[in-house]
């Protein structure tokens, strides 16, 4: 009997296909960040509960929030994923990072508004840094996969 193995590889990409992962670099708690965000670009950032990440660390359970704004009557998803939890990360290979903004449907995401967001966000005192990451430099995407 053959076993049957999954391709992690073929499900990452193809979880990923139509998004696109912006890395932001703030000083700010995130309730602070996304009401920042919301007021900036009229979005409606929200905490999603149920999304919540929980990864158990070395000593102890760690808990990531998520936001998500879903764009009226379009495809277009945003969430910012908290990459800090009592000093560990959600992705560890980027500490750096404060923040992991994933835009899923990014296809119906006109070119020119996305300039537009990016440019208001960058333009915001609490924002120190913003930039693309591809899915090639995250080995923890996984934790991603909402």
């Amino acid at each position: 009997m053959a076993k049957l193995v999954l391709n992690y590889t073929a499900i990452e990409e193809e979880l990923f296909d139509d998004t696109v992962i912006l890395g932001i670099i703030s000083g700010t708690d995130d309730f602070h960040f996304c009401w920042h965000l919301n007021n900036a670009l009229n979005f409606d950032f929200c905490v999603n509960n149920e999304m919540e990440l929980e990864i158990k660390g070395k000593k102890q359970l760690y808990y990531y929030r998520v936001f998500e704004y879903k764009e009226p009557l379009s495809s277009i998803r945003h969430l910012i994923f908290n990459n800090r939890s009592s000093g560990e990360y959600l992705l560890p290979e980027l500490k750096h990072i404060d923040y992991i903004w994933k835009i899923d449907g990014f296809s119906s995401l006109p070119f020119e508004r996305f300039q537009l967001i990016q440019s208001i966000v960058k333009q915001l005192p609490i924002v120190r840094h913003l930039s693309s990451i591809e899915p090639e430099q995250i080995k923890h995407k996984q934790n991603l996969f909402y």
